[in-house]
């Protein structure tokens, strides 16, 4: 058994921030399969060992216990975005960063619900009606970007769920009212939204979730939308819409999560229909669902995220069905 330990210096000295006492050195424990893939041991396996979780909750410190996003940064922190704060890990200690209301550079809203560190190092943060924050490691604070009516350059809605660094270092930010791409040097919003009128616009404006694959193509999953590839030189969407009368159409309109493999294969997350795997040549979708009758199958058909690992497995979190282990050698789900 191996503990994984963060042991990153923290000033403690901040404004706007409360501190847990909170002195734990291990962040979690892993054997096994996860060991290996952290540490390149390609012997061991998921299913002849035990992943061990040690646990963290309110009790040990965290904000809140409803997790809805996790990173690790470039300078070994993890920032855990939850419902009621932003928590940072170094280690030993959580920082909490909450939202102060008579404090303007604090966080805008307590309600994360996406979050990425761009290349600079800066981490972005998208909150349920707080706007889109950035956290400034020079100042340490958060610098704010709110929906305003009246100026059509700022960012179209408060609700961000999706947030995507391009390889340009261009930020994406994905709302209830379509995709905007920020422009740094204004500090001002680029809009693309739905126009029923133009067959090239996006086809939702509930922007769920942004990939951008190798080829530059950015994928963007959408709630009742479908799935759209967006090309940002052109600046024209194609649609991928369910078809119930075409079975290698995608699975399912509402799209949770996409990830491109080593392969290039491209793995789409939907909260209604399981898990799809698109193979752009053809444009055929194929189909991995939950089926009662094989313990093998996919656990739910709720996927809420998808990550290949280096041993070229795919993991795949699920709603109300745990975590899964794909093996694309073996074309069998492995549930956690």
């Amino acid at each position: 058994m191996v503990s994984v330990k963060y042991l990153m210096p923290v000033n403690r000295d901040k404004k706007n921030i409360s501190k847990s006492p909170v002195k734990s050195l291990i962040f979690f424990f892993v054997t096994g399969y996860f060991f290996s893939v952290m540490f390149g041991n390609t012997k061991a396996s998921a299913q002849n060992g035990f992943i061990l979780f040690e646990r963290m909750t309110m009790e040990q410190g965290l904000s809140q216990n409803t997790i809805l996003s996790i990173i690790q940064d470039s300078r070994g922190f993890i920032w855990i975005a939850t419902q009621d704060g932003l928590n940072r890990f170094d280690g030993y200690d959580f920082t909490i960063y909450r939202h102060d209301l008579p404090d303007s550079s604090s966080l805008s809203n307590n309600y994360i619900l996406t979050m990425i560190e761009d290349q600079q190092g800066t981490i972005w943060l998208g909150t349920l009606g707080g706007g889109l924050n950035y956290y400034d490691r020079r100042t340490e604070r958060f610098h704010r970007f709110k929906h305003d009516p009246k100026d059509h350059g700022s960012i179209s809605d408060n609700i961000v769920r999706a947030l995507c660094e391009d390889r340009s270092g261009r930020i994406w930010v994905g709302t209830d009212a379509g995709l905007n791409l920020y422009e740094p040097s204004s500090g001002k919003f680029i809009r693309y939204a739905h126009d029923k009128n133009i067959p090239s616009t996006i086809s939702s404006n509930s922007v769920n979730c942004i990939f951008e694959d190798r080829s530059g193509l950015l994928w963007i999953g959408t709630i009742g939308g479908g799935l759209n590839a967006f090309n940002p030189q052109t600046k024209k969407f194609i649609h991928y819409k369910n078809d119930p009368k075409n079975q290698e159409s995608i699975a399912s309109n509402d799209i949770k999560s996409v990830w491109q493999d080593r392969s290039g294969n491209l793995w789409i997350g939907t909260t209604t229909n399981g898990l799809d795997r698109f193979d752009e040549k053809s444009g055929r979708f194929i189909h991995y669902r939950n089926n009662p009758a094989d313990p093998n199958s996919l656990s739910s058909n709720n996927v809420w995220s998808i990550l290949e690992d280096r041993l070229v497995n795919l993991w795949i979190g699920t709603l109300g069905g745990g975590l899964n282990l794909y093996n694309p050698k073996t074309s069998g789900f492995y549930a956690y």
